[in-house]
Order: structure tokens, then C-alpha cells, then sequence
């Protein structure tokens, strides 16, 4: 492995890091948030933080999207790894190969439908609406395409990573 390689790889390991940090963060502050509107509703009887249309269209995405590719990295995702093992050695490089390019062409779709959404609700200015205000998506739709081109980036490194082997 090249020293570019090397810093490549260090540089993505902080970026899929960072996106996991970012993700727990956004959990803590949607409990926060919750907890928050749990007191005012018990105090006041309403609540002025509508935190389900909140939590729904700003925290679930930012929870999801930004840490995907490090939980498909540390092998939390559900792998077909078990089925492959069971084939010949001889075999398990191509069927690796194979899987890997199967899941590129998946995720790259995603990633050019997903930035097409995006563009589509910048255009529109697609928003929700909570307590009468209109709140933009878009912000949180930007994830959406980012997420996926780390996890494709996650597998171009495992697939150049495979063939050298």
C-alpha cells in the first residue's frame, strides 16, 4: 500500500468517524428535544416544539444518513459473508468481486436519484410544515446522496482492496 493510499484511507476513517459522531450527537439532541416537549406539554398542556413533525423530518434523516458508512465498515450491517464462506476458496475472491460491483451499481443509482431528489426539492422549495411555519428539507435531504457516496467509496476501497489481494 502507497503512502497516498495510506493517507487516503486515514482521511476516510476520519470522515465515516466524524459521520458517526454526528449521528450519536443528533440522537442526544432529539432526546433532549423530546424530553422537552414532554415538559411543556405536562406544564402548559401544549407544546410550542412540535417535536414529532421535528424529529420525523430533521433528526430521523440526520440519525440514519451521516454515520452509514461507518456502520457498513464495521460490519454491523448484515453481510452475506456466512453464505460466501462456504464456498471454495477458489471461488470466494470472484463471488467477493462480483458482490462488490453488484453493490456499487446499487449505491450509484442511489446517489444520482438521491441528488436528483435533492435538486427537485431545492427547486420546489420543499418544506413541512410545524405549528403553521413552513421548514425546509432540502438541508436534510443533502444527506441523503452524501451518505451513500461514502458507503460507495467504502466499497470501491473494500473491492481495489480485494482485487489486490
Amino acid at each position: 500500500m502507497t503512502k497516498n493510499q495510506k493517507g487516503f484511507y486515514h482521511a476516510f476513517d476520519k470522515v465515516k468517524s466524524f459521520g458517526m459522531i454526528f449521528s450519536g450527537s443528533v440522537v442526544f439532541l432529539m432526546m433532549l428535544y423530546t424530553c422537552v416537549d414532554v415538559v411543556f406539554r405536562n406544564i402548559q398542556g401544549y407544546s410550542p416544539l412540535y417535536a414529532y413533525e421535528i424529529s420525523q423530518s430533521y433528526f430521523m434523516p440526520l440519525i440514519v444518513f451521516p454515520g452509514l458508512a461507518y456502520t457498513f465498515s464495521s460490519g454491523i450491517m448484515p453481510r452475506i459473508d456466512l453464505l460466501i464462506v462456504k464456498f471454495r476458496e477458489s471461488i470466494q475472491k470472484t463471488v467477493y468481486i462480483i458482490m462488490y460491483v453488484i453493490e456499487l451499481v446499487l449505491l450509484l443509482a442511489l446517489i444520482v436519484f438521491g441528488s436528483q431528489y435533492l435538486l427537485s426539492a431545492i427547486e420546489k422549495s420543499q418544506s413541512f410544515t410545524a405549528g403553521g411555519a413552513n421548514l425546509l428539507l432540502w438541508p436534510v435531504i443533502l444527506f441523503v446522496p452524501i451518505g451513500f457516496l461514502l458507503v460507495f467509496i467504502e466499497i470501491m476501497t473494500r473491492l481495489v482492496h480485494k482485487v489486490k489481494e
